[in-house]
């Protein structure tokens, strides 16, 4: 890779979504991807209240394309 060309391994992107899917609750308000070692993984995050108040983001990671066990070669 020549210093010119970006490299976006390790390193991931959310962003807001200011319309959610059919509105539903459970639909996340922030999503994006990142690639580790190669792998494109979607993100969802959710804004959350602790507690005691403090906001937080709580997340989940799944794979881009989810490959079917019945699909696969071995």
């Amino acid at each position: 890779m020549s210093p010119t060309e970006y490299n976006d391994d390790n390193r991931f992107v959310l962003f807001r979504q200011e319309r959610r899917e059919g509105e539903a609750k459970n639909a996340p308000e922030y999503s994006g991807k990142v690639t580790i070692n190669g792998i494109e993984y979607r993100l969802s995050g959710w804004l959350r209240k602790s507690k005691d108040g403090k906001l937080f983001l709580s997340g989940l990671v799944q794979p881009k394309e989810k490959v079917n066990e019945e699909q696969r070669d071995f």
